[in-house]
């Protein structure tokens, strides 16, 4: 199934136009609270306090997730350098070009993104990785891979294993060395 045709530069460049133009910045988004999302550290607002002798119901802070902010392209790019994430939905680069219609296109790109995700996931033998679309009008990222959020990270059971977790994921995305693991808010 993998010939070089069906994978080719030309094909692969063709269908990187559905996805959504920025690049990695390498830039440390600078906020004006220490509040604000994205941030290295989790800000005390987001902390989920539990306490089981209190008569008071949990706190519901908004969902935060650990991870790195990437896009669509980024898991797409994966998927094109593992064929085996193609033949799983019985497809190719090549093959994608010539479904007619661009907002069908648009939805075999989106499955082909999911096959990657779950491949990434048993890659890095990680069943909790967390793919999870972010709001910020700070960053341009569409979603964020992440290792847990802020209801999870206490029972988080891979802390011994993040810095290579996190390590690996930056490898495998081929995500910028100057970008580092950063708490967004899922929306």
């Amino acid at each position: 199934m993998s010939t070089t045709s069906e994978f080719s530069e030309e094909a692969i460049t063709k269908l990187l136009k559905h996805f959504q133009q920025p690049e990695h910045s390498g830039i440390q988004y600078r906020r004006k609270e220490p509040n604000h999302l994205p941030a290295a550290k989790l800000p005390p607002k987001y902390v989920v306090r539990r306490n089981r002798f209190s008569t008071q119901p949990m706190n519901r802070p908004p969902k935060v997730c650990y991870g790195y902010g990437i896009f669509l392209k980024d898991l797409f790019l994966y998927a094109c350098r593992h064929p085996e994430i193609f033949e799983r939905a019985c497809t190719s680069p090549a093959k994608l070009l010539k479904v007619k219609g661009r907002q069908m296109r648009k939805h075999y790109l989106e499955a082909i993104c999911l096959f990657a995700r779950t491949h990434l996931s048993a890659a890095l033998e990680c069943p909790r990785l967390l793919d999870t679309s972010i709001q910020s009008p700070l960053v341009d990222y569409e979603m964020a891979i992440a290792l847990y959020d802020n209801y999870s990270v206490y029972g988080y059971e891979e802390k011994k294993r993040q810095n290579e977790l996190l390590a690996r994921i930056k490898e495998e995305l081929e995500i910028p060395e100057a970008e580092q693991a950063m708490w967004f808010l899922a929306s």
